[in-house]
């Protein structure tokens, strides 16, 4: 990992779903296809730039030779699941096309890119969806890549994007109206990385088109260090950082560096804390959550295919620094993962079949990977509104959107069927 820059100009110079999907059920529910996602005729209000692609291809997939990560058991068996081993095949993309937030119980806004280029939203109020099962509420825009939404609060929603510009745009609805987007500048090579740690915080994390990766903080009442400017915490990485917060400001930002391993890079409240390599040879974005203070849980691909592990306990990394927990599996592009309660892990991953696999930590024991069947294009997007219960979306091999939730006893509508909400998400 690059020491950051030690000369570097100013930031503002640096940076100025399924054909129809086959699942694998026993049940596929209706087979009319989808609604399509409407697309207007006519401008939306905003000044975000709109010329955009009218369709997306899908990424080819690429097949590096298998590598064990360096700092992890080379000869480490998976455990005896289901889940088939894998070749070293690296997903089509890096992150989730599907962007969720629940800012209170039994609420769901979710946000994807359409076809278009634009951004586009559905909510669920407790009882139905909105706009309604298969439609969906344009709000505009011209974007690359998958938006981002995180919420400080309830009903309240923030939405950043990479602009067709390639800064960082940014969208908000405010309990009453949706403000018009606003540039917040830069230039950058991926989706942001957005966490809330409070009440009307927001901080951002970015992957400069030097490599670099560059932060800006909401804290309150004004953008810091100002609407366009960002800061630079130097670095050198592939794809986009992810950030997680296990308490009021606190901040621990991961990502993959030049030598492929992990690196974190922690704000401890006063100081931003030097990079840190975390070992391993990783193929995609770590995925990263905390179910308490002090506790973060990482997940990552690694070179053979599999799922690796490594935990924060508090005080130290587990199984060490460097060292990386076989968690087994055969899986293609990053995982996700959530936590629904104290010592809770759940984590998902688009197998080599395609289909969506689970596993979960129960408080002692990792329970075996187990299929949720569904043929997807994408990586999983999941978020726990309350204790024991998941909402899971994915991209469908047609395009549209598809939904399962674990309810506190079952998944609906079952175990391998997916309930379609409609849409032509664009990778």
């Amino acid at each position: 990992m690059q020491e950051p820059m030690k000369n570097s100009r100013p930031v503002r110079d640096i940076i100025a779903a399924l054909c129809a999907m086959t699942l694998a059920i026993i049940a596929c529910g209706p087979t009319a296809a989808p609604a399509p996602m409407v697309v207007p005729t006519t401008a939306v209000p905003g000044a975000m730039p709109t010329s955009a692609p009218a369709t997306a291809a899908p990424a080819t997939a690429s097949a590096p030779t298998a590598v064990p990560p360096s700092a992890a058991p080379p000869t480490a068996a998976p455990p005896p699941a289901v889940m088939p081993p894998a070749p070293a095949t690296v997903g089509s993309v890096p992150r989730p096309l599907e962007s969720v937030a629940a800012w209170g119980p039994n609420r769901l806004d979710i946000f994807v890119r359409g076809q278009d280029g634009g951004v586009y939203h559905k909510a669920w109020g407790g009882s139905a969806w909105y706009p309604s099962t298969n439609d969906w509420e344009n709000q505009g825009g011209g974007i690359k890549g998958a938006p981002v939404v995180v919420s400080w609060g309830p009903n309240r929603l923030d939405v950043f994007a990479r602009g067709q510009d390639d800064a960082v745009w940014h969208k908000a609805w405010d309990g009453s109206a949706w403000h018009n987007w606003e540039s917040l500048g830069g230039k950058v090579t991926d989706v942001p990385a957005v966490v809330s740690w409070g009440p009307n915080r927001l901080d951002i994390l970015v992957r400069g088109q030097d490599g670099g990766v560059y932060h800006k903080a909401w804290d309150g009442s004004a953008w810091y260090p100002s609407v366009t400017d960002w800061e630079n915490q130097g670095g050198g990485i592939k794809g986009p950082p992810v950030v997680a917060s296990w308490g009021a400001n606190r901040l621990d930002v991961f990502a993959r560096g030049q030598d492929d391993a992990v690196w974190h890079k922690a704000w401890d409240g006063s100081t931003w804390q030097p990079w840190q390599s975390l070992g391993g040879k990783i193929t995609d974005v770590p995925a990263v959550e905390s179910w308490g203070p002090n506790r973060l849980d990482i997940f990552v691909r690694g070179q053979d295919g599999a799922l690796w592990h490594k935990a924060w306990d508090t005080s130290a990394w587990y199984p060490s620094l460097t060292a990386w927990e076989p968690q087994g599996g055969g899986i293609s592009g990053s995982p996700s993962v959530a936590s629904w309660g104290v010592n809770r892990l759940d984590v998902f991953a688009r197998g080599q079949d395609n289909a969506v696999w689970h596993k979960a930590w129960d408080g002692s024991t990792w329970q075996p990977w187990q299929s949720l069947g569904g043929k997807i294009t994408d990586v999983p997007s999941v978020v726990s509104w309350g204790p024991n219960r998941l909402d899971i979306f994915v991209r469908g091999q047609d395009g549209a959107m598809y939904h399962k939730a674990w309810d506190t006893s079952a998944w609906y509508p079952s175990i391998t069927d997916w309930e379609s909400q409609g849409g032509r998400i664009a990778e």
